[in-house]
């Protein structure tokens, strides 16, 4: 991981967190190789996920980071307990403000939470995307708060369903066998793997299930 950082990314080992952590390391290397200089690294944040996930999902994210070049910044939090009444958003407002206030702290001016709801375009998720996005708003401006320059918080995926996201892995050319569903056998992570086994497979692209 390169000494001076450009982006942080919030990953969970999922699909999505790979999909970003390759954007970033194709626009890094594009800058780098036309600057003739480095572009600065990618720092890796680690998301809160459930306690029947979190092997599988530390497993995952330091394939993706080895692959692209990236490095953890930080320990990965305490995993809530599967039958724990904790919500989705309320996990995802633990991570976002935490690895913002990480960001601004370390002078990092980005960062990429890659979150993704919307799964097929007759889903009726979009309410859950507006309130990803509202959430990464009002997080920004509870860090301007505290903070001179908050790093710029992106969606990039708030709003795509899984075939645009099965896309974009493939144009990138992204091994899934990098994703904590890979060797899922049961429970939710063999729901995921389920789920994007056949957005893949819809997609002609189950070869880049190698790698």
């Amino acid at each position: 991981m390169a000494d001076r950082l450009s982006v942080v990314v919030i990953c969970d080992g999922s699909l999505a967190s790979l999909v970003a952590l390759a954007l970033e390391h194709e626009a890094l290397s594009s800058e780098s190789a036309a600057t003739q200089g480095s572009a600065g690294g990618v720092g890796v944040w680690p998301a809160t996920v459930r306690q029947g996930e979190l092997a599988a999902s530390r497993a995952a994210a330091d394939r993706q980071c080895e692959r692209f070049g990236a490095g953890l910044v930080a320990d990965w939090p305490p995993a809530v307990g599967d039958g724990e009444d904790v919500t989705a958003g309320r996990l995802a407002t633990a991570d976002v403000l935490a690895a913002a206030y990480w960001a601004a702290e370390s002078s990092v001016a980005r960062l990429v939470w890659p979150v993704q709801v919307v799964h097929a375009e007759e889903d009726s998720r979009l309410d859950l995307a507006s309130a990803a996005s509202d959430r990464a708003l009002l997080c920004s401006r509870l860090l301007s708060l505290d903070v001179d320059r908050p790093p710029a918080i992106e969606l990039p995926f708030v709003d795509m369903t899984d075939a645009q996201v099965g896309e974009l892995a493939f144009d990138l050319g992204v091994p899934t066998a990098c994703c904590r569903w890979a060797d899922a056998s049961d429970g939710l992570l063999a729901a995921e793997r389920t789920r994007w086994s056949a957005v893949l497979d819809s997609l002609g692209v189950a070869g880049i299930n190698k790698g």
